[in-house]
């Protein structure tokens, strides 16, 4: 039987009434660009709770030079201004530095605490983070991440104060397998100045903003890029022009689907008597483009800076997933207030409260649960706290029927190497939200089912279809709205599921299982499948027979073994499908065009940020060409008009919806839903 025929009876399905909506649909002609429609989303209400962690353990003090061991008796520890990293391969999180007792007579710690989750416990490491010398411990106020170097899994802390509030550039670099510390290469900003907020993305540090209070008392506003995979001497880099609107320091930092946010934060004036005024500024940005910028979002509901601030990227089976959120914070009299950033309304909304209020206490987030450790504790005096928080944020909201919980957002540049890329930008399609981060309506990305057609267009017997009724419906998919005719096409037919509660939520991203179901299908590949290609995708898996068949087509392939959170097993080794982690749209274009069979010249550049050469190039191309996907006007911050052409931007790691997914794949193999496709 003809792919073309199959494709016939499988538009039996859809009723008269749909056809000449996808006729009506698709009249203006699917290469010109579109504008992004606003979507409402639901309302999203926080069910999580703030719950008390263990109090710190009593410490000896050890105050004067050559003082390491501390004096008699101990003290419980009363903690600020210490960094706090969680780290995945052991399940533990630790506590770096920051100050003990109240301002003024206060010491800062050398020290590294190993909390143990669920055991409540705490552990004195023995490495120290600096000397011995009272007033030469720079260990408070640090920028803090994990990432990967050549050796392995390693936290990483930039900068830092001392008592005397003077700063350093030093990276330290802790081993918490071997409690060892090592350097890497000194922050090289000049003059030295604390970092003012700090996000990891694609596995490197960003520093924005900063302070360095002696001897001038000045704010920065700079960009900063530290990236651990590169040589000895290298590893530092500025991003030229992104600087932030206002120069400020305390910054909450956080990376949500490819954007770094640079949330709140403070000025700061005078050095001897110095005023500290807290902001509501928020400002994002993409760090994948090619000369990043920064822009402002929604500002925060209230000023404030020293905050707690944590997010997961969409899809990932955690509370605040597609959000983030922020606790706490406030100079100088911190409060409990809690917020959630939603970057598909561009909007800020109240969340639950901490159990107190605290600011400049040290914050991560392990497994869903996001902790607050510390923190000033005002009183009639600034003290450290020697109590701690978390919020048990570990259970998401419902998942679609077709897929399973995520668990990774990190995704493969391409489908036959294995060299990781960035997720990238938001799946955004609300006006409201900056023109820099929407995503362009007319793209996709499969989801489907059905079987890909590299064949002439459809001649008018063949557009005829019966008046069958078709039974699927979707709350908020509703005739007109944008992508309305693709996903009935495809849900008619069976191709596409939606969430139990009757929703679609097309602006929702798509997995790379849930592409192997859809490409494969669509493809009509039907192998029989035996054995296990990935170790994560195991015979019985949701998505088992999909990604065997993508992989022995030679579609899709995986990552190799090695990690912390993906060992190699013998005896086989296998690489790693990571099933749930998100597609982009370079990744997609790819899949699409490979399985589809496209195979056309690709011809002149058509998108100013995908270049002759680059990696999704050609199937980029193919797909412009048939007239599937374009791009976004250029002239948004960060995508410039470039003569002679002005050409517009593709955002080939901008992660796709489910809503452009249905589109792709409806226009690519199913072209009898779309009869004036062009």
């Amino acid at each position: 039987m003809s792919k073309r025929l199959i494709n016939l009876l499988a538009l039996l399905l859809i009723p008269v009434g749909l056809v000449a909506a996808l006729a009506m649909f698709t009249s203006t002609g699917v290469g010109s660009p579109r504008t992004a429609s606003v979507v409402t989303t639901q309302a999203f209400s926080p069910s999580g709770t703030w719950s008390d962690l263990p109090v710190f353990p009593n410490m000896q003090l050890n105050f004067g030079s050559g003082a390491c061991q501390g004096i008699s008796g101990s003290v419980p520890l009363t903690l600020k201004r210490s960094s706090a990293v969680a780290y995945p391969p052991n399940g533990k999180v630790y506590l770096f530095g920051g100050r003990h007792r109240a301002d003024g007579d206060d010491i800062t710690s050398q020290w590294i605490w190993e909390y143990t989750p669920g055991a409540g416990t705490y552990v004195q490491k023995t490495a120290l983070l600096d000397t011995c010398d009272y007033g030469n411990r720079f260990a408070a106020n640090m920028a803090s991440a994990v990432l990967t170097d050549a050796t392995g899994v390693h936290i990483y802390l930039v900068g830092g104060s001392s008592i005397n509030s003077l700063t350093t550039g030093t990276v330290r670099v802790y081993d918490p397998v071997a409690d060892t510390l090592t350097s890497s290469d000194v922050w090289p900003a000049a003059p030295t100045r604390l970092p003012g907020g700090y996000a990891v993305y694609n596995n490197k540090l960003y520093i924005f903003g900063g302070y360095e209070l002696k001897p001038t008392s000045t704010m920065y506003s700079d960009t900063w890029v530290f990236d651990p995979m590169a040589a000895a001497g290298s590893k530092w880099s500025q991003v030229a022009g992104a600087n932030l609107s206002v120069a400020r320091t305390s910054i909450g930092g956080a990376a949500l689907d490819g954007y770094i946010y640079a949330i709140g934060g403070n000025t700061v004036s005078g050095v001897v008597s110095t005023t500290t005024t807290p902001q509501t500024i928020v400002e994002r940005m993409n760090p994948s483009l090619p000369s990043p910028v920064w822009s402002t979002v929604a500002s925060l509901p209230t000023a404030r800076g020293d905050m707690g601030v944590w997010a997961y990227n969409t899809g990932s089976s955690y509370e605040i997933a597609g959000k983030i959120m922020v606790s706490g914070g406030k100079y100088p009299m911190p409060d409990s207030n809690t917020y959630l950033y939603d970057p598909v309304s561009n909007s800020w909304s109240a969340g639950v409260s901490m159990t107190r209020a605290r600011r400049n206490f040290g914050y991560t987030q392990l497994a869903g649960k996001l902790y607050a450790f510390g923190g000033y504790n005002v009183t009639s005096t600034y003290n450290g706290a020697n109590d701690s928080m978390v919020y048990d944020g570990s259970t998401g909201g419902p998942t679609p029927t077709n897929t399973v919980p995520p668990t990774s957002t990190t995704v493969p540049t391409n489908t036959r190497t294995n060299t990781p890329v960035p997720t990238n930008t938001p799946v955004s399609t609300n006006t409201s939200v900056p023109t820099n981060t929407a995503m362009p309506t007319d793209t996709a990305v499969p989801t489907s089912t059905a079987e890909p057609t590299n064949t002439a267009e459809p001649t008018a017997t063949e557009t005829t279809v019966p008046p069958t009724a078709c039974p699927v419906h979707f709350s908020d998919v509703v005739s007109g709205s944008t992508f309305y005719s693709y996903i009935m096409c495809l849900a008619c037919n069976g191709t596409i599921n939606g969430y139990d509660d009757g929703t679609f939520r097309p602006s929702n991203p798509v997995s790379r299982g849930q592409l192997a179901k859809i490409v494969s299908n669509s493809a009509g590949w039907t192998d029989p499948v035996t054995g296990q290609t990935f170790e994560d995708v195991p015979e019985g898996a949701t998505f088992y027979e999909f990604a065997e068949r993508m992989a022995a087509h030679g579609v899709m392939s995986g990552y190799p073994c090695g990690s912390p959170s993906e060992p190699c097993i013998a005896p086989g080794n296998r690489p790693y499908f990571r099933p749930d982690a998100n597609a982009t749209r370079g990744q997609i274009s790819k899949i699409v065009s490979e399985a589809a069979g496209l195979a056309g010249p690709v011809g002149t550049q058509l998108f100013e940020d995908v270049i002759p050469g680059s990696t999704f190039y050609d199937y980029i191309q193919r797909l412009a060409i048939e007239g599937v996907i374009n791009g976004y006007p250029c002239g948004s911050p960060g995508e410039p008009c470039m003569a002679p052409g002005d050409l517009p931007y593709f955002r080939p790691f901008a992660i796709a919806s489910r809503g452009q997914t249905s589109k792709i794949v409806s226009l690519v193999f199913f072209p009898l839903c779309n009869p004036t496709k062009k």
